[in-house]
């Protein structure tokens, strides 16, 4: 094999979610190694750049599948056929940026296979779980719940597949430990910090980015700022989106999908930004929120321990309760936020700093200098 960065390289990429971290890590492992082949099971929509569109090949037969959109649960068990059937015998490298079964994709004998993971439990498991709390589909539950039980099983045993794991967080290395019996670097999801901006008119309301799922416990948010007559704007949607609208009083506004662009102004106005259950992965939105001058609240649980210090970026809040975060509201509300001090801390998890640490995980492990004898394989 040459050594690398000779040698050929294809990057994999298995989902597509608006403002997360791995469509931003999809954007900057791309940028860092231009001259890599892009495969994906999904296609990719207007949320991510013309750039890395053009440069993408998706598996040809899963286009042709039915009402793609509609159906995405139902065309998740697909998703392990097209990763596993691409032909990948002439990588030398792969990285697969994994959400869900990326990992999963195969290579040549020679090959080298880094696997960045941003959610350990799999896309299976989390449609699994909200399968199961699905309140409108009894058929879906009878039917899928079996099926993504199976797709879980099948997620742990393609954890066999990467050469090294490389985890988003400390958290998410604990649960790759835990699930997959694998050790993992440890690099944070990138945050093109220089996107967004400090505004001088802060506005007094809350505000959430996040897909609207069951897990995520969004209705806990509207109850608090109901009780407390905050005002509430949630940006993003999901299947969750008719129950939380039914659940919301007057102060509190769902505006839906919205651009990079309205997404920064939204995020440089707010009062402080609420990032709903961060148990599975790495949440960016508190950076980027520290990277507009706002502070973040989060659940104190999984990775917001790392992406937020207490009482210096944001608030952590003791349990997932009413009056727990009409608490941290209260606690962030009553705080002087320096926004300087909040766009230094941002400035640590920059792409400039996810680059520097990806380049040497794979100097070490594909170049001359390998560190395969140090037990993270």
């Amino acid at each position: 094999m040459r050594i690398y960065p000779d040698a050929k390289v294809a990057i994999i990429h298995d989902t597509v979610a608006p403002h997360r971290g791995a469509e931003d890590a999809l954007e900057e492992l791309a940028r860092m190694l231009p001259n890599a082949d892009i495969l994906s099971g999904v296609s990719f929509g207007t949320d991510v750049s013309d750039q890395l569109k053009a440069r993408s090949q998706m598996a040809r037969w899963i286009r042709y599948l039915p009402a793609r959109k509609q159906h995405y649960r139902e065309h998740v068990m697909f998703r392990p056929l097209a990763i596993r059937a691409m032909d990948l015998s002439e990588y030398e490298i792969i990285i697969s940026n994994c959400a869900g079964f990326a990992k999963g994709a195969g290579q040549a004998d020679n090959a080298i296979h880094v696997c960045y993971c941003h959610a350990p439990t799999g896309l299976a498991g989390r449609l699994h779980n909200e399968v199961a709390v699905n309140e409108s589909g009894v058929a879906n539950r009878l039917l899928l719940t079996p099926v993504f039980a199976g797709l879980r099983a099948l997620d742990i045993r393609l954890a066999a597949q990467p050469d090294y794991f490389v985890a988003t967080s400390r958290a998410v290395a604990a649960q790759i430990k835990r699930l997959y019996g694998r050790n993992a670097f440890v690099i944070y999801p990138p945050v093109d910090t220089s996107r967004f901006h400090i505004s001088q008119e802060v506005e007094g309301y809350l505000l959430i980015v996040a897909p609207l799922l069951p897990q995520k416990r969004i209705d806990m948010v509207i109850a608090a700022c109901n009780s407390a007559s905050k005002q509430l704007v949630i940006v993003g949607d999901g299947p969750e989106r008719a129950r939380l609208e039914r659940l919301a009083g007057p102060t509190v506004r769902f505006v839906g999908r919205r651009t990079m662009e309205e997404m920064v102004d939204l995020l440089s106005r707010c009062e402080a930004l609420f990032c709903p259950n961060t148990e599975d992965d790495f949440d960016t939105m508190p950076i980027k929120a520290n990277a507009s001058g706002r502070p973040a609240i989060s659940l104190d649980t999984g990775s917001a321990r790392e992406a937020i210090l207490d009482g210096e970026t944001g608030v952590l809040c003791s349990e997932c309760s009413r009056p727990a975060i009409v608490e941290a509201i209260d606690r962030c509300a009553s705080q002087y936020w320096d926004p300087d001090t909040l766009c230094a801390h941002s400035r640590s998890f920059d792409a400039a700093a996810f680059r520097a640490k990806f380049l040497a995980v794979l100097s070490d492990v594909c170049g001359e200098n390998s560190i395969a004898s140090d037990g993270l394989n």
